[in-house]
């Protein structure tokens, strides 16, 4: 099966709030150094911090999110609870999923039903625990294309960013650890965009 794929040059923050939503902490998001065994032509983003380390990958198909618990306590990552903003949609609309995979220490895989949406799962990291979680969301609540990014297909059948609208998407995720309840924020703007072709 052949199928069209989008790839995303993306500038992204992480913001950390209380729940007071007074913000803990605020990060411009790193771009690492690209990896050649991926197709994709673009690095991805990374944050490193006092608690976790984290790289993103974004494209038309998937979010994948790699974990890295840095603490000696426990992290919940509510994602069953998360929500998507974005440019077109500043209310927060609760995230839902076509599929998720969580892969690493912890294992978990939904069964996909063509058009059917669900909860993503919690993602819990013990003590210096690695996971990935990845997950391809609807985005028929935040963007009027109902692709992320509100991207388009050009008469070659080629995606496109639409420049007459700047496009960002936001993803509000709760977060539970050492007591404390706060809200993990990403929020992602691409900058190119690259369509190519996937063998399924």
């Amino acid at each position: 099966m052949i199928a069209k794929v989008a790839d995303f040059d993306i500038d992204g923050t992480l913001t950390i709030r209380n729940e007071s939503a007074e913000p803990v902490e605020r990060n411009v998001l790193s771009k690492a150094l690209k990896d050649p065994r991926r197709i994709s032509p673009y690095p991805d983003l990374f944050y490193d911090g006092q608690l976790m380390s984290v790289s993103f990958s974004i494209n038309s198909d998937f979010i994948r999110m790699n974990f890295y618990n840095k603490s000696n306590g426990q992290i919940k990552l509510r994602f069953d609870e998360a929500e998507l903003r974005s440019n077109f949609q500043p209310k927060g609309v609760k995230l839902k999923v076509y599929s998720s995979v969580i892969a690493g220490d912890t294992r978990y895989s939904d069964i996909v039903t063509k058009g059917v949406v669900k909860n993503a799962p919690a993602l819990i990291l013990d003590s210096h625990q690695k996971s990935t979680i990845s997950m391809s969301p609807d985005f028929s609540g935040v963007f009027p294309n109902k692709k992320i990014f509100n991207i388009r297909l050009d008469e070659s059948e080629r995606y496109y960013l639409d420049n007459s609208t700047s496009s960002n998407l936001e993803l509000s995720v709760p977060i539970e650890y050492e007591g404390r309840s706060e809200i993990l924020i990403l929020n992602f703007s691409p900058t190119s965009i690259n369509s190519r072709q996937s063998y399924r």
